[in-house]
């Protein structure tokens, strides 16, 4: 594709913004995992934009195959004699090295998600979602950049919560357990291996650890190691998991959590880098007919086999760098990533101020939604059938070919869902299924009618949802209770239950008439109807007594 040059405060990137720049020289993405994002691009200073690109502009291009732009943000460029300037620019996830986050705690990795956003101190106009289910406390103590709280420091989400591969997207960060598949590729010399490097390093490797728990008066430890099963030779290190509980965990707590942490952690393998140069057969006139079969993305799982170094294995896709002119790979390595969150947060040494215009968040989904509908760029459309012709599934793809489509809405009997991987999927963006169900990433809706909602996380209001509202109503409609910004509510047949931060815990009558409330330690009350008796510190009793002719009330101590 041509690169688009947007200004600054562009948010949407649906245009053509201030225009494409058509004399781009060469233009490579290189994506890592959990790593570098970045865009680096030749222009003349002969071209018809060269006085257009400035830095803190938005260049907005392709990053793979699905053809989906991102946005990149100019830092710097670099002139040549030759009349040629190269610009660097970083993907627009990097403006939350400029946004703070206030210390919270959260009760796991998807409420730590969500608490990013309402507790950030500068404007942040990202979305945050998770696919990880762990449920192990969480506490921010001091102020943090969100970028550096994701991962790549002591105390970040992933040194916490344990592995996981983020996706950067536009305006949302997506956190997956696994952000790539298991291809299905093979690399083999003699096939499409042209070159192979590998490096094995067990400097880092450790399979036991010593873990513990430090407070200000109290250090919780082990007496042992906790260690994988079947360690022959150990190598242990420290392991502080402070930031894991709020208060002092017991023995067995501790341990549990250690043992989580090392069965999660990258530092139980010895590090083997493959460095594997590989003819990518997918991109080939030869091979378009075996595209599904052939195509490897950022986080994908590949087999790597080179019997003369010894070489069978399965390696991650940890580095690509995309063409953006030719539409295709330049290359793609294979291995453990070299580059981490924390190498991409000390990189950044520009402060990024620039306010980012709000809009309300349905109103942007609607219009993001209809862009993508009424202006798209094409497509194909094609009733699939089987061998005697009679037609079973209804596909809309970005190409006429099924064996070379990469992104593809596929519609039979078994449900609709769309694809970005090509015809053979996996559909996990979205789909909705005969049985009833319907998964994707995210859901926006004006109105959502339920009979059970289940998840980990009910996050309400918050930036452009405003203040949020829960109700409990009974089945002809009569409030019991209500929570918002003024906090929560129990109403009865004589008047309501009230807490919230001002007034703390009250009851009123249907007037509004405060009959009674806490104030520090002591509980107050207008008026009181005690059936039996009543104690006072523990020293004198109010008894009910009564005789043949007189009833009244006695005065007891109370024994000891």
């Amino acid at each position: 594709m041509i690169p688009i040059l947007y200004d600054s405060a562009e948010t949407q990137f649906t245009s053509n913004g201030l225009g494409r720049l058509k004399d781009t020289i060469s233009c490579i993405v290189t994506e890592e995992r959990n790593g570098v994002y970045e865009l680096e691009f030749d222009y003349p200073i002969s071209g018809d934009k060269y006085e257009l690109i400035k830095e803190g502009r938005i260049v907005a291009v392709t990053h793979d195959e699905t053809g989906d732009i991102q946005p990149f943000i100019i830092y710097k460029r670099t002139a040549k004699i030759d009349g040629i300037v190269t610009f660097n620019a970083y993907h627009l996830s990097y403006k939350l090295s400029s946004i703070v986050v206030s210390p919270f705690t959260a009760t796991g990795i998807a409420d730590a998600m969500a608490q990013i956003v309402p507790n950030s101190m500068n404007p942040n106009p990202f979305e945050f979602w998770t696919d990880k289910v762990v449920s192990s406390a969480f506490s921010l103590d001091e102020p943090r950049s969100v970028r550096s709280l994701l991962g790549g420091e002591r105390g970040s989400l992933l040194d916490v919560y344990g592995k996981g591969e983020y996706e950067f997207d536009k305006w949302t960060v997506r956190l997956y357990l696994n952000r790539g598949q298991d291809s299905g590729v093979t690399i083999r010399y003699g096939k499409n291996l042209s070159d192979i490097t590998q490096e094995i390093d067990s400097s880092g490797y450790y399979n036991a650890v010593a873990p513990y728990w430090k407070g200000e008066d109290e250090t919780v430890t082990l007496p042992d190691l906790v260690t994988l099963d079947d360690v022959t030779e150990i190598k242990a290190i420290p392991l502080d998991l402070t930031s894991s509980f709020e208060n002092a965990p017991t023995e067995d707590e501790l341990r549990q959590a250690a043992r989580t942490r090392l069965e999660n952690s990258s530092g139980i393998n010895v590090e083997e880098n493959i460095k594997a140069d590989f003819v990518q057969l997918w991109q080939t006139e030869e091979y378009k007919d075996y595209a599904p079969l052939q195509r490897v993305h950022l986080c994908d799982t590949v087999t790597v086999i080179y019997e003369k170094l010894g070489v069978n294995a399965k390696k991650k896709v940890f580095r690509t760098k995309w063409n953006v002119l030719l539409d295709r790979y330049d290359e793609i390595e294979l291995g453990d990533a070299q580059t981490t969150l924390a190498d991409v947060i000390t990189q950044i040494t520009e402060q990024i101020t620039n306010d980012l215009p709000t809009t309300s968040m349905m109103s942007s989904a609607i219009a993001n939604a209809t862009n993508k509908i009424t202006g798209n760029k094409g497509g194909y459309v094609v009733l699939h059938s089987n061998q005697d012709g009679t037609p079973y599934e209804f596909l809309v793809m970005d190409s006429p070919d099924i064996n070379t489509a990469v992104n593809v809405w596929r519609w039979n009997l078994g449900g609709l869902g769309f694809s970005s991987n090509g015809y053979n999927g996996n559909y996990s963006k979205l789909a909705l299924t005969m049985d009833g169900q319907i998964n994707a990433d995210m859901i926006t809706v004006g109105t959502l009618s339920a009979n059970r909602i289940k998840g980990g996380v009910l996050q309400l209001g918050g930036e452009d949802n405003g203040n949020g509202v829960m109700e409990l109503r009974t089945a002809d409609g009569t409030l019991v209770g209500r929570m918002d910004n003024l906090g929560l509510r129990m109403y009865g047949a004589n008047g309501y239950v009230s807490m919230n931060y001002e007034e703390g815990f009250a009851g009123f009558d249907l007037n509004g008439n405060k009959l009674y409330w806490v104030a520090s330690d002591q509980f107050h009350m207008r008026k009181a109807v005690v059936e039996e008796e009543i104690t006072l510190c523990e020293k004198i009793r109010f008894i009910d007594i009564s005789n043949n002719d007189n009833t009244g009330v006695g005065i007891v101590a109370v024994g000891e």
